[in-house]
């Protein structure tokens, strides 16, 4: 289990999280029989969720689990080398082969809770994409939409590939907002980094006239910059007021995929916004 993400709904704290477990290694010949492991294991990875009262009860381990993912593809289509394909000709819905990274927000128009995902696909090559979920409670059972969120395109008319959104309602300008990493700079409009879009009902989605959110950059009390290699994976805390006050992030000064020496960190960045205001 990776990837957590809490909320306080309804009285009680929920833990969003990415889980996945090893299905077994795959006949010879059969669409699978080619993957490793890991791959095995990553193709695997569906959304749960357990509750708590209290962070303190949390840490005893009094938490409430459920039998059943919180989310699972509906689809498993890819061109080769997938792990319990869907049928030939199928059509690939945005919650394609993985359901990763949740992102839960309550609705005040409806109230209903809207689930966000990154599923994977091949069109042709690689890439991370979006959707949305809605239930009427904080646990589900959550119902998938068919059509992408974030999608924004790039010069080839492909999705512009991203992925980690962290979304939240400001009461007073009545708007959803969502940050995330943008691989590429097509959702900034200029450099990677930590990209924000604005929503009115949490489903349409749209460039804001700023889209830089964080750059990839550091920026010191003395001063100075450090330029890094990741910024993923942002969550915020916000305030009373519905304004982020502190941005979380897993950081990288250099790139970090071949490492295993702890050069991986998280950070905290006070924030000072000027949402509605």
């Amino acid at each position: 289990m990776h990837n957590p993400h809490i909320q306080l709904f309804e009285g009680k704290y929920h833990l969003y999280h990415t889980g996945s477990k090893y299905p077994s290694k795959q006949s010879p010949g059969s669409p699978g029989g080619n993957l490793s492991k890991r791959d095995l294991i990553q193709q695997s990875q569906q959304l749960g969720v357990v509750t708590f009262d209290s962070i303190e009860e949390l840490l005893k381990g009094n938490i409430t689990r459920y039998d059943k993912p919180l989310l699972s593809p509906r689809t498993r289509v890819k061109p080769d080398n997938v792990f319990n394909p869907s049928p030939k000709g199928t059509t690939a819905l945005p919650d394609n082969l993985i359901v990763v990274n949740p992102a839960v927000v309550f609705r005040p128009s409806d109230g209903k809770y809207l689930l966000y995902f990154k599923g994977n696909i091949y069109a042709p090559s690689w890439r991370g994409v979006h959707g949305v979920a809605i239930g009427d409670t904080p646990i589900g059972p959550f119902y998938p939409k068919d059509k992408y969120v974030f999608d924004v395109k790039d010069e080839n008319g492909q999705l512009a590939s991203a992925e980690d959104p962290y979304v939240w309602y400001h009461s007073k300008s009545q708007k959803f907002y969502a940050i995330f990493k943008d691989f590429t700079g097509k959702i900034t409009k200029g450099d990677p980094g930590l990209a924000i879009m604005s929503s009115n009902d949490g489903e349409k989605w749209e460039q804001m006239e700023q889209s830089m959110f964080m750059p990839l950059e550091l920026q010191l009390k003395n001063g100075s910059k450090v330029q890094v290699k990741r910024l993923e994976r942002p969550q915020l805390l916000i305030d009373e007021n519905g304004l982020p006050k502190v941005l979380y992030a897993a950081c990288a000064v250099e790139g970090p995929n071949a490492k295993k020496d702890g050069s991986s960190f998280n950070i905290q960045v006070p924030l000072i916004s000027d949402y509605g205001k």
